[in-house]
């Protein structure tokens, strides 16, 4: 049934991801649930209630500047991430000291190219560092780095994020996203039909 953060100065909703959350919290944990992909969640929990949650177009961003913007240019879809992560690394750096120029270091992305200081193949590794970098250093302000945080992640994606938390300064749990999915669905189950279930 989704959850909705009907707050005017931060309205919200959550179609889904609270299926996973209910999956991966005890009734008394307190701290912090990231959910990473199109549209990532973060959920800060208290005593097992959910207490706020905001959503970020991370990935969605990532689609639509890779595909339909001048970074088109600068991205090669296929292209596989240097072994090293050294481009992803250096976005996320960028975005965690200096957030609030996320458009400026955009930009740079494409001109460091241009001017030979980078190949097109580590644009994608450096995208995603600068908005997974951005979306971190908010949810850091929003929700603190002092609470435990449950990364609730799968294949690539949660690499990157376990990568970019931890270098953010996050002490990360990780759980798997399809493990998360079931037991959330198990736990609800057994609260309507009880111990039949």
């Amino acid at each position: 049934p989704g959850l909705a953060q009907a707050r005017a100065d931060q309205p919200d909703v959550m179609r889904g991801e609270e299926t996973q959350l209910f999956g991966v919290t005890e009734p008394g944990f307190s701290g912090i649930v990231c959910i990473p992909g199109t549209h990532s969640k973060w959920i800060r929990v208290e005593a097992g209630a959910v207490v706020a949650f905001a959503t970020y177009m991370t990935g969605e961003l990532f689609a639509v500047i890779s595909q339909h913007s001048i970074l088109m240019h600068a991205v090669e879809p296929d292209a596989a991430p240097a072994e090293d992560g050294a481009s992803f690394r250096a976005g996320l750096a960028s975005a965690l000291s200096s957030p609030a120029s996320l458009t400026s270091a955009l930009f740079r992305l494409r001109a460091a190219q241009l001017l030979g200081f980078e190949p097109r193949s580590e644009g994608a590794a450096r995208l995603s560092g600068l908005l997974i970098g951005s979306e971190i250093a908010d949810a850091r302000m929003r929700f603190g780095s002092d609470l435990p945080l449950r990364l609730i992640g799968a294949g690539r994606l949660g690499r990157l994020y376990r990568e970019a938390l931890t270098a953010s300064g996050f002490t990360v749990n990780e759980c798997d996203a399809e493990l998360a999915s079931r037991q959330g669905l198990i736990k609800a189950a057994r609260q309507i039909w009880g111990a039949r279930f």
